[in-house]
């Protein structure tokens, strides 16, 4: 009968652990200016408030919970 080793399943799951950290933070962050962030907000506080008035029989505004970016040159 096989003994199961619950310390070496640990040691496995420590460095797959290990390894998924170390992948996350090769990913590049987002830094976001206070605006930005502001504006991301109000976006998202928009599409619930979308999701409702579907919900309720509403039609939304079109832009609502819409964000717009310009390209600047």
């Amino acid at each position: 009968e096989p003994e199961f080793d619950f310390s070496k399943d640990e040691d496995q799951l420590k460095r797959h652990s290990k390894g998924l950290m170390s992948a996350k933070s090769e990913v590049g962050e987002v830094k976001l200016s206070s605006e930005q962030l502001k504006e991301l907000k109000q976006v998202e506080r928009e599409r619930v408030q979308a999701d409702r008035l579907r919900k309720m029989g509403y039609v939304p505004k079109e832009g609502m919970g819409v964000r717009y970016e310009q390209e600047s040159p």
